[in-house]
């Protein structure tokens, strides 16, 4: 029987894209590096926009580790190697993420990554020129699968599995009690 050892890896956590290389106010969004002050994920505080991002990037690095279902990669047959999902969203105007686009080796981890997006905290948007904008993410998630005779669970991750369980049922008991 083929175990699968899942690693997660967050390579460059976030990737700044724009649609155009001159931002506009209107619909476009715009680069990360052209904010006057970059999109803010709640708990997040500096005094610039690099402390900001530093601390973006750690709470978006946490959200999918601890909220990725990992037990799931075992279930799909992925072939070893180097496995890569890649996450494309908009922080719109409101601070809500918006447009998200998913590129993934298999359809349930597309599935998985849609899953993670919509777990991302409401931000304070990014402004430019004092006016709040829409901002262009990409989220890399890199994985890799290995092939093995057995797989060990770790404390951490039967600690972080047995945490995204328990509040996986909370949530369906909410939608339950709607």
């Amino acid at each position: 029987m083929k175990n699968i050892f899942f690693i997660l890896l967050l390579i460059n956590t976030l990737f700044i894209n724009a649609q155009e290389s001159i931002p506009t106010l209107k619909e476009t969004p715009v680069k990360l590096a052209e904010l006057d002050r970059t999109a803010i994920y709640p708990g997040c505080s500096g005094d610039n926009n690099n402390e900001l991002n530093t601390c973006l990037s750690a709470k978006m690095r946490k959200l999918v580790s601890l909220n990725f279902n990992i037990s799931m990669v075992n279930t799909i047959g992925l072939s070893e190697g180097r496995k890569k999902i890649d996450i494309f969203f908009i922080i719109d105007e409101k601070g809500f993420v918006t447009n998200v686009e998913v590129k993934a080796p298999h359809p349930k981890l597309k599935e998985e990554a849609i899953r993670i997006t919509k777990l991302i905290p409401k931000l304070e948007p990014g402004k430019l020129r004092g006016k709040t904008v829409k901002v262009s993410y990409s989220l890399p998630i890199v994985f890799v699968v290995l092939e093995q005779e057995e797989v060990i669970e770790t404390k951490k991750m039967r600690k972080m599995r047995l945490k995204r369980e328990r509040k996986q049922k909370k949530e369906l008991r909410k939608q339950n009690k709607k």
